[in-house]
């Protein structure tokens, strides 16, 4: 293993003070470890070497061995607080370090909700990166209004939250650990418990949805009739059989012009009808997801940089970075054949992870790729390029219904390397995900960063326009 610099920095100022000269420490290693001096380095700084034993034995995973036999020659006040304080952080890192690679969001989501309300959080970035630094983080910070420490408190949060999910060996090795180092363990469970589920019922919102449908005009080339309509509350009661639970949003500009829009005309169009369903309570970029229905040709459109701008006094932002925004199909929207195994697809993905429905996509012709996904084990596709019209074909013959692609090609990042990240998470996590992505690159260099390129393709046929019989302009 290897422990953090500031651990390392504890143990070689308590042994130093502990055995003040190389031969008081070979004397204590001998006695309690059987460690020869021929082990122990040779340097004209004592500290030094101090910091290379220290090294040395934490490379051979006897780092506890070499605290707890220097504790029995000398217990002296530093050495206790290292005992007691130090060692169960360290078999806390052995443990959480084989989870790292597969569970390092749950444990910076846990890390998170443990901080206290006045530690200086600055968004994702200014979340730690690995286990070593949260343990430090959470070592440094204050005890809350209760008796435990933020390690008891963030061990008990990530085993609450994530334990169903971990492998049997380690959650049974967490609690182990909880049971051996902090009081009443299991009372902080149950506590824990019921605060995560009041949290959670505190935080419950209602999902509103914004629905664009935009249809080429049958009389004017590059134009487009706008339908749009708001969801108030997509948790129930709507239909879009009877067109029960949606709010046509429509301005005069809608019906004046029959002719349709420019797609340059659209953004400013957006701005004016999200304004005007502004005092609508559910409408907030935390609730509300925006869902483009989109002919086949416009689904490599980047719709997600489409800029609003509420007043003159207001800076442009790009709208997928203020909500959640998917594309869907239009084509979906007539008589689908394959109606019966979208909805199946859908449903089953909803309790999945990315990375187990993700397929790859890029590799394939589009005929080897609709084979492949004409199975039934495929739920989603990635691609680290835009899908060709023969792509968006297969896509929607085979009812897949999820599909995450890059809009532009990017060569100063591993595109394959950023795509696994975004998808460590669940399925219906991903939009938010997406969202996330998109506005970490405001502001930034558009070849540097993926969230400028991103499209998601999120066909919950759960949520449709209404059924109302439109007549183009002829």
């Amino acid at each position: 293993m290897s422990i953090s610099g500031r651990i390392l920095k504890k143990i070689v100022g308590a042994l130093t003070e502990a055995f003040p000269t190389r031969e008081k420490l070979v004397m204590m290693l001998e006695f309690e470890l059987n460690i020869a001096e021929s082990y122990v380095p040779l340097a004209s700084d004592y500290q030094i070497v101090v910091y290379q034993l220290v090294k040395k034995l934490d490379s051979e995973g006897k780092i506890i061995d070499l605290i707890e036999g220097a504790y029995r020659d000398n217990g002296n006040q530093n050495l206790q607080v290292i005992k007691q304080k130090i060692i169960p952080i360290i078999k806390l890192y052995q443990i959480l370090a084989r989870l790292e690679k597969d569970f390092i969001e749950q444990i910076k989501i846990a890390y998170k909700a443990c901080c206290p309300e006045d530690w200086h959080l600055d968004g994702e970035s200014s979340l730690p990166n690995n286990i070593q630094q949260v343990l430090d983080n959470l070592e440094d910070m204050p005890l809350g209004t209760n008796d435990y420490n933020q390690i008891a408190l963030f061990t008990a949060y990530f085993l609450v939250t994530t334990g169903s999910k971990l492998p049997v060996a380690e959650l049974n090795k967490l609690k182990k650990w909880g049971e051996q180092h902090v009081s009443y363990f299991s009372q902080l469970l149950a506590k824990t418990h019921l605060e995560t589920k009041e949290r959670q019922d505190k935080q419950k919102y209602i999902p509103s949805y914004f629905l664009v449908w935009l249809q080429p005009s049958k009389q004017y080339k590059g134009r487009y009739i706008v339908s749009t309509w708001f969801i108030a509350d997509g948790s129930s009661g709507i239909d879009y059989r009877t067109g029960e639970g949606y709010l046509q949003v429509t301005k005069e500009e809608l019906n004046q012009e029959q002719e349709g829009f420019y797609l340059k005309e659209i953004p400013s169009l957006l701005q004016s009808l999200l304004i005007q369903i502004s005092e609508q309570p559910t409408l907030s970029r935390l609730q509300t997801t925006l869902e483009f229905f989109l002919p086949n040709e416009l689904l490599n459109e980047p719709i997600d940089r489409w800029e609003i701008q509420i007043d003159e006094d207001d800076f442009p932002c790009p709208i997928g970075n203020e909500y959640k925004l998917n594309l869907r199909s239009s084509k979906r929207l007539a008589q689908y054949l394959y109606k019966n195994d979208w909805m199946h697809k859908w449903e089953f993905i909803q309790q999945q992870n990315c990375r187990e429905c993700f397929v790859p996509a890029d590799s394939y012709s589009w005929q080897e790729l609709y084979s492949k996904l004409n199975q039934n084990s495929v739920y989603a596709l990635k691609l680290i390029n835009s899908p060709s019209p023969e792509i968006f074909q297969v896509i929607s013959k085979t009812a897949v219904p999820v599909a995450l692609w890059i809009r532009q090609e990017l060569e100063n990042l591993d595109i394959q390397a950023e795509l696994k990240g975004l998808l460590k998470c669940s399925i219906p996590e991903l939009p938010q995900r997406v969202r996330e992505k998109r506005n970490d690159s405001f502001g930034k260099d558009k070849q540097s960063h993926i969230g400028h390129h991103i499209s998601l393709l999120w066909e919950n046929p759960n949520v449709l326009p209404p059924q109302i019989e439109y007549t183009l302009p002829s």
